[in-house]
């Protein structure tokens, strides 16, 4: 991979910039390397030049602890994994990759995430549970199967959701848009679109603050245009990832 050296860092491109901090850090003695959203805003090229760089490193037996919401990402670079909440880890299992976002018995496996016991904060994993066997569904056991199930489920809500809305309405539904945390759920994004069968289109990840930027700059006459126009001008700067169906 080249970089010319003679080059200031802010003309380069965001993936480069990162690559030369990762130079830098193994440069000065690093033997573990932290990369915490550090794909947030590359694209899937940029993804893969830096993926190479980070697997070129594993294999000189370079520690990296990898943070990420998107769950191709971890599968593509990741042996193990911890899931976190609120900067603790849920209960002492690491996972291995394997099987985590793959189909098997609980791919198909749904419960009825609006049922009022999920409402209140408190224990889910027992509530999921006890909800399928009281429903006659098979039980998750493992942090995996309840991950599975749960995505499964909301995906399951959503698209029975649009078929509603659609049927009400009585307009058809060309496509899904995410926007917010859950866009950066690569699984949710592509067991939606599986179960809509429709092309889900994901981000932006900070829509409430830049709906929140274009509504104060056009009141200040910095952006002008009608809804559509400020809706394309955000699609300019941050373009949605696509899912398409695939079962």
């Amino acid at each position: 991979m080249r970089i010319d050296p003679n080059r200031a860092a802010e003309g380069l491109s965001i993936a480069d910039q990162r690559i030369i901090e990762i130079a830098k850090a193994i440069s000065q003695g690093a033997t573990v390397l932290v990369m915490d959203e550090q794909t947030a805003a590359l694209s899937d090229i940029e993804v893969e030049r830096l993926f190479q760089v980070a697997r070129n490193l594993r294999a000189q037996s370079a520690g990296i602890l990898f943070i990420s919401h998107r769950f191709d990402e971890v599968f593509a670079l990741c042996d193990r994994i911890t899931v976190m909440r609120e900067v603790a880890p849920v209960g002492d299992t690491v996972l291995s990759v394997k099987g985590l976002g793959r189909a098997g018995l609980f791919a198909d496996v749904t419960f009825a995430v609006d049922d009022p016991r999920f409402l209140a904060p408190g224990d889910m994993p027992a509530r999921i549970r006890s909800y399928c066997a009281e429903h006659g569904l098979p039980v998750p056991g493992t942090l995996v199967e309840l991950v599975r199930s749960n995505v499964e489920s909301l995906a399951a809500a959503y698209a029975e959701t649009l078929r509603v809305a659609s049927e009400l309405s009585g307009r058809s539904i060309r496509a899904v848009h995410i926007v917010g945390g859950g866009s950066q759920n690569d699984l949710l994004c592509q067991l939606t679109a599986n179960r809509t069968g429709l092309t889900v289109l994901a981000g932006p990840v900070e829509a409430t603050a830049i709906g929140n930027v274009l509504v104060q700059a056009r009141a200040q006459g910095l952006v002008t245009g009608s809804l559509d126009s400020l809706r394309a001008l955000v699609a300019q700067a941050s373009a949605p990832r696509r899912y398409r169906p695939t079962a």
